[in-house]
C-alpha cells in the first residue's frame, strides 16, 4: 500500500508459520501492542509514532491484508492512497465500496458504502484499488463540505493529477442526482488548480466565502532583477495575500516548517514586495481555518468584500 507503512504483525501468518500468538494478545491487553483490527497488530511505539494519516493507512492495510477479497477503498481512504489533502479529522475506520448486486459477507470495522461504479471511477494504486482522484475529491466535497472540498478539487485539478476541469464539470453531470451535489458544484466553481499548497487552497476558498474579490494567483513580481511569486494579488486594491504554512494546524504531510536561514529570506522578500504594492496581508493556517482573521488583515490592508457573505448559499 505504502512503503512508509510499518508492517503489521498478524496473527493467521504467526500461527502458519507454527507460532503462538498469546504473546501478542498478552502485550495487546497491558499496552505493548496495539490491535489495529482482529487479527492485526502494531507495536505501541509504532502506533504512537504515527500521524493520524498514517494511521488510517495503517488501519486501511490491516483490513486489506486480513480479508479473503480485493478491496476497493474510496472517501477518505482513497485519498490517503492518492495523497489528497483531507482537511480535518481522520475517520478511524477505512472507507470500502461494497458493489451493488454483489453479495459478500460485511467486514468489521469498516465503512461500507453500496455503489455502483463505472470502469473509470476505479483505478489501481500498488496492490488495492481505490475511486479515482476525481471521484474520491467530489466525494470529500460533497461529505464534508465547501472548503474542504476545494483543498481537495484543487489538488486533483492541479500538477499532481492535471485532471481537466471539463472532465471534472461532466464527471458532476454524470453522477447527478447525490447528496452534497451542491456543495460539489460549488467547490469546484471556484478550485482553480493553481494553488501551491493546501493552505493556499483554504484561503482561496475563504475569500469566497466572506465575498471578497477573486485573486489572481502566483502572480510574478520583478524588483530590482529579482522575480518573486505571489500566493494572490487582489489586483484592483494593488495588495499581495500570502498564505504561510508554518504551524501545527497543517494537514499531515503538508506542514511548511521552514529553517531560520528560510524565515530571514522570506522576511527579506516580504520587506521587498511590501515596497512594490499599496497593501501586504499574511496569515497562517490557524487564521484560515476560521476565516474571520484574514478577513481583518485583509481589511488592513485595503481589500474589501464585494459581494454578500455566502457560506448560507452552498450548504
Amino acid at each position: 500500500m505504502t512503503s512508509a507503512t510499518p508492517s503489521l504483525i498478524l496473527s493467521a501468518r504467526l500461527r502458519a508459520a507454527g507460532e503462538s500468538t498469546q504473546y501478542i494478545e498478552r502485550g495487546a491487553r497491558v499496552g505493548e501492542f496495539v490491535r489495529v483490527r482482529p487479527g492485526a497488530y502494531l507495536t505501541a511505539a509504532e502506533w504512537q509514532s504515527l500521524s493520524p494519516r498514517d494511521r488510517h493507512l495503517v488501519a486501511m492495510r490491516a483490513v486489506s491484508e486480513t480479508s479473503r477479497r480485493r478491496l476497493l477503498f474510496c472517501a477518505e481512504s482513497a485519498a490517503a492512497l492518492h495523497g489528497i489533502p483531507v482537511l480535518g479529522a481522520w475517520p478511524e475506520r477505512p472507507h470500502i465500496v461494497d458493489q451493488v448486486g454483489r453479495r459478500r459477507a460485511a467486514l468489521v470495522g469498516v465503512a461500507t458504502h453500496r455503489l455502483d461504479l463505472p470502469d473509470e471511477d476505479v483505478v489501481q494504486i500498488g496492490d488495492v484499488l481505490a475511486t479515482s482522484p476525481l471521484r474520491t475529491a467530489f466525494e470529500i466535497a460533497a461529505t464534508r463540505g465547501f472548503l474542504a472540498g476545494v483543498v481537495a478539487l484543487d489538488y486533483v485539478l492541479g500538477a499532481a493529477f492535471k485532471a481537466p476541469r471539463g472532465e471534472a464539470e461532466m464527471w458532476l453531470e454524470r453522477a447527478r442526482p447525490f447528496r452534497g451535489a451542491r456543495r460539489a458544484d460549488a467547490a469546484l466553481g471556484v478550485a482553480t488548480g493553481l494553488a501551491e499548497t493546501p493552505l493556499e487552497s483554504l484561503s482561496l476558498g475563504q475569500c469566497h466565502l466572506l465575498g471578497f474579490p477573486q485573486p489572481r494567483q502566483q502572480v510574478e513580481f520583478t524588483v530590482d532583477g529579482r522575480v518573486f511569486r505571489t500566493d494572490f494579488y487582489f489586483e484592483e486594491a494593488d495588495v499581495i495575500g500570502e498564505a504561510d504554512g508554518r504551524s501545527k494546524y497543517a494537514p499531515d504531510g503538508f506542514d511548511g516548517s521552514l529553517p531560520e536561514a528560510r524565515l530571514w529570506a522570506e522576511k527579506d522578500r516580504e520587506d521587498i514586495l511590501r515596497s512594490v504594492v499599496r497593501g501586504f496581508a499574511r496569515w497562517g493556517w490557524d487564521h484560515a481555518l476560521g476565516g474571520h482573521e484574514p478577513a481583518r488583515r485583509l481589511h488592513r490592508a485595503g481589500v474589501y468584500p464585494t459581494r454578500r457573505f455566502a457560506s448560507s448559499a452552498i450548504g
